[in-house]
């Protein structure tokens, strides 16, 4: 008898769909759980925009557990919707204890789904799940509303008929908006059936702007039958002749239904209101096909059999474009492991090698007047399967490439938790979110940045009392901007913190036995002392920094991607540090040159350009040749003295190739250039992997094997060796 396969086991080749999409939500949930905490310490309502993200996050994990037939997981999201269905609804307070188990409910969420991933899809215990949903319903519990309490709804000068057809969480809303002494609205407007859905949007949005769109709902009233009347319930803090300014929509008419008073809780109108108008996602002002009968609302909660998404928008009936484009967008998504995309780049490199040495045999075959023919017929080939290579190329990076968006909000989250931590005013500015990189250079960027962040909030931003003291704003910046530069992306993290002191690294790193007292270094050898593994400049170790460990792993990954990090400060104003990268390490290509009969290949995103020099035009300075290029002096350097291979005759032409990375720039001399090819970057093993100046190897179309240079380190030794003299 066959053996019963364990309840709630997925399938070996679902559970990674599970795990992938369960992260992605968990993910949004985490960003979304931060701002509520933020509005939990200075306020007492959330957004409603928020809670209905958060509310629609936890439905689908509902919905994704309970697909797989995972019931404590299902039933941990089902108590996530209860509370944040109680959050929308007023029934539960922002400061209940429930909702303080939201985050914690989240992380056993994401251990269990860590769980599932290493266990290769074995179901985990519902122990943990269910322990945390007890404590979930004992929180929610609370003593019913006190009885007597007017119900303010009751005031509006509106048809009752009108008001059974809001659903709990728009009677909600009203409430709400009762309470804080805003003006209650209702505007109505005519609309032609063949415009309907652009008119209502159009009016929507204008009202929206000046406050908050409570419901849209069928007119009652005779219309012509080309034509369709809807009103919209609406709060604001204008008056109505303001409003219908601010409106300017002829065909809307607008009444006043409950006018401004002051809160039931005391305060007045001014008191009351925010200062700018919640924002309104579609779910708060959906309207909903309804018929003139009372409808029970008992379940209008996006829930059991409906997801919130369904609920329509503005100008979207049920049925409509917006659904139809909805199922549009999820048919024309595939999610898709990276590995698989590696593999596809993998294929894709070989080609090219494959490509190029075609193109070598073609040139053979031309050479050679008894097969010139066969070789033009090859070399036409050979044009044709270049262009569709290169598409094909061109297609498989672009997959590849993804916004540093996704990276810049983990470190806004970053920020926020240190923000409350540290109890430090700092503002987080972000620009260039939408510059793209290749996915795994992307993946390994998140380290580094999360340690500058960190760093800068720890050691650079002084605490408010400080800054006032040095005459600075109390609230500190980090600024974090992202910008493509040819074919490099380059990442500046700067602040306006207390800087860097180079007296008190050097002194760190001569305690830590990194420099003798005795040895002379310049300012930014001296600055660059941090990214030495162990040497911090903090004296106290916290929960945040001060172990040494952190900037020297930023140098280490940054190197290891092909990149270049370089510090700047100031004492007393701040900190730059940039990040300068390659856009993408899958295919790239090179400039071969040649040293003493060796070849290597050097990445054509580096270099800037090549000459042909006379020996006579070398000059040297303080130990270093030079050349004069066009007015400028550029540091050079003999290749084959940096490998140990014999050098040219000092009577030789020489080229000189022209490298630039971030704004440094160094002339390497060669002996011949020998064309440019598409490489694939391979890594390379044994004693030669630690050779600085080598980043991998590459295959020729030749099938010969070159070194690939690390163009990053010897641009870096240059700029050093220039600075020491």
């Amino acid at each position: 008898m066959a053996a019963r396969r364990p309840k709630n086991r997925p399938r070996s080749k679902a559970y990674r769909e599970f795990v992938s999409e369960a992260e992605e939500i968990l993910e949004r949930m985490r960003g979304d759980l931060a701002d509520l905490a933020d509005q939990r310490a200075t306020r007492d309502e959330a957004e409603p925009d928020l809670v209905n993200r958060l509310f629609r996050s936890a439905h689908s994990l509902k919905g994704l557990a309970g697909m797989f037939g995972l019931d404590g997981m299902s039933q941990l999201a089902h108590h996530l919707e209860d509370v944040l269905d109680g959050l929308r609804l007023g029934r539960v307070p922002l400061s209940s204890p429930a909702v303080g188990l939201l985050d914690e409910a989240v992380t056993v969420f994401s251990t269990l789904t860590q769980e599932m991933s290493e266990s290769a899809g074995t179901a985990p215990s519902d122990s943990v799940a269910a322990a945390l949903v007890a404590r979930i319903e004992a929180a929610v519990r609370s003593p019913a509303d006190s009885p007597g309490t007017t119900d303010p709804v009751a005031r509006l000068a509106v048809d009752p008929a009108l008001l059974r057809a809001l659903t709990e969480y728009e009677e909600h809303r009203l409430r709400e908006n009762m309470r804080r002494g805003r003006r209650i609205v209702l505007v109505e407007a005519t609309f032609e059936i063949l415009s309907f859905e652009e008119g209502l949007a159009e009016l929507t949005k204008s009202v929206r702007e000046v406050g908050e769109v409570l419901s849209t709902l069928p007119a009652p009233g005779d219309t012509p039958e080309s034509q369709i009347r809807f009103s919209l319930l609406a709060a604001t803090d204008l008056d109505e002749l303001a409003l219908e300014s601010a409106l300017d929509l002829p065909n809307a008419r607008i009444r006043t239904v409950a006018a401004p008073v002051s809160g039931e809780d005391g305060r007045g109108p001014e008191a009351a209101t925010p200062a700018s108008p919640p924002k309104v996602t579609h779910a708060e002002s959906a309207p909903v096909e309804r018929s003139g009968q009372n409808d029970s609302h008992s379940g209008d909660r996006p829930g059991d059999g409906e997801s919130a998404d369904s609920v329509h928008g503005p100008g979207e009936p049920a049925g409509g474009a917006s659904e139809l484009e909805s199922l549009k967008s999820i048919s024309d998504t595939v999610r898709v492991d990276i590995k698989k995309l590696d593999e596809l780049m993998n294929l894709v490199g070989e080609l090219v090698i494959q490509r190029s040495a075609i193109a070598g045999i073609a040139a053979r075959l031309c050479a050679d007047p008894a097969t010139a023919r066969v070789g033009t017929e090859l070399s036409k080939l050979h044009k044709g399967l270049d262009r569709k290579l290169q598409e094909l190329q061109s297609g498989v990076l672009e997959v590849r490439m993804v916004p540093l968006r996704q990276v810049f909000e983990k470190l806004s989250r970053v920020a926020r938790r240190l923000r409350r931590d540290l109890a430090k005013e700092v503002r987080l500015e972000i620009k260039g979110a939408d510059t793209e990189l290749d996915k795994l250079l992307v993946e390994e960027l998140v380290d580094p940045l999360v340690h500058l962040v960190r760093n800068a909030f720890d050691h650079a931003i002084e605490s408010p009392a400080e800054r006032e003291r040095t005459g600075k704003p109390p609230t500190g910046t980090i600024r974090i901007e992202a910008s493509q530069r040819g074919n490099h992306v380059v990442i500046e993290v700067a602040d306006d913190g207390r800087g860097i002191d180079p007296a008190v690294v050097r002194a760190r790193a001569e305690a830590s036995g990194l420099v003798s007292p005795g040895e002379v270094l310049s300012q930014r050898e001296t600055l660059e002392l941090i990214f030495s593994p162990g040497l911090s400049t903090r004296e106290e170790v916290t929960e945040t920094s001060g172990r040494g460990v952190g900037m020297d792993v930023v140098r280490a990954n940054l190197t290891a991607l092909g990149g270049l990090v370089d510090v700047d400060s100031t004492i007393g104003r701040g900190t730059r540090i940039t990040l300068t990268l390659p856009i993408t390490l899958a295919i790239i290509q090179a400039l071969i040159v040649g040293v003493a009969g060796q070849r290597f290949a050097i990445p054509l995103t580096s270099v800037l350009e090549t000459l042909l020099v006379e020996p006579g035009s070398i000059q040297r300075s303080e130990g270093r040749e030079m050349l004069n290029l066009r007015g400028h002096p550029l540091t050079l350097r003999r290749l084959a003295r940096e490998f140990g291979l014999p050098e040219a005759s000092s009577d030789a032409k020489l080229y000189v190739v022209v490298l630039g990375f971030g704004d440094s720039r160094l002339g390497l001399l060669v002996d011949r250039l020998d064309g440019q090819q598409d490489t694939v970057i391979k890594p390379i093993q044994g004693p030669i992997q630690n050779v600085r100046g080598v980043t991998g190897a590459t295959e020729l179309g030749d099938q010969a094997a070159v070194l690939v240079l690390d163009v990053s380190a010897l641009v870096d030794d240059a700029v050093r060796r220039r600075e020491a003299a």
